[in-house]
């Protein structure tokens, strides 16, 4: 076990990543495009990495070490309402010996998240965007006790001409999270509430 745990410090041991999915669209038409699906599934090798990012679990960038399937559906009810909603359920896949240092996943612990949102345009120029995010952390390991995390997201954005816009949004974030809850990715122990603000501005040239 112990030559199994050391192969994880070597670069090209577990180094690839697959993510293979379906998509499909019922119905639609000029104004209103149709009922959009899509489901897959993907497999992360704990020594994977690559430039950008890949996927985004909570506070968790670009998940390595997981495997599982996900979905999401994106419905236009009108031309300036859609809502969209998503989901992934993964799995830890390898044995490793965590430390202090290296708190990470162990084989069996599961990450499930479910997402939804709805953006509404209720003028030309101008828009509200509302989303909510929920994380749940399952671990596999005696003495280790569940985790989850919660995110609802409120934004109002204005289109100022074709080439630049401005999104005022705030965030109210949950973290409910024992003291000896594991997983890298809630990097804080106990639980909080808390909330973030910010202002984007955007323009393209």
């Amino acid at each position: 076990m112990a030559a199994q745990f050391s192969n994880f410090t070597d670069v090209n041991y577990d180094n690839q990543a697959w993510d293979a999915k379906l998509n499909y669209t019922f119905g639609g038409n000029a104004c209103v495009p149709g009922l959009g699906v899509g489901a897959g599934y993907k497999s992360i090798g704990r020594n994977f990495a690559a430039a950008g990012a890949w996927d985004k679990i909570g506070r968790w960038t670009d998940p390595t070490d997981v495997q599982g399937p996900y979905a999401d559906v994106i419905y236009p009810y009108a031309s300036n309402l859609k809502f969209r909603a998503d989901g992934e359920w993964l799995q830890a896949k390898d044995d490793y010996a965590p430390t202090p240092i290296d708190p990470v996943l162990v084989k069996g612990d599961i990450v499930a998240k479910a997402e939804g949102g709805v953006n509404w345009g209720f003028t030309k120029n101008n828009s509200l965007d509302v989303s909510y995010e929920w994380i749940k952390y399952d671990p596999n390991s005696p003495g280790v006790f569940e985790s989850t995390e919660s995110y609802l997201t409120i934004g109002v954005g204005h289109q100022m001409n074709p080439n630049a816009g401005v999104k005022i949004a705030y965030q109210f974030i949950g973290l409910n999270a024992p003291a000896d809850t594991r997983p890298y990715y809630t990097a804080d122990s106990g639980g909080y509430r808390g909330g973030l603000g910010v202002v984007q501005f955007g323009a393209n040239f």
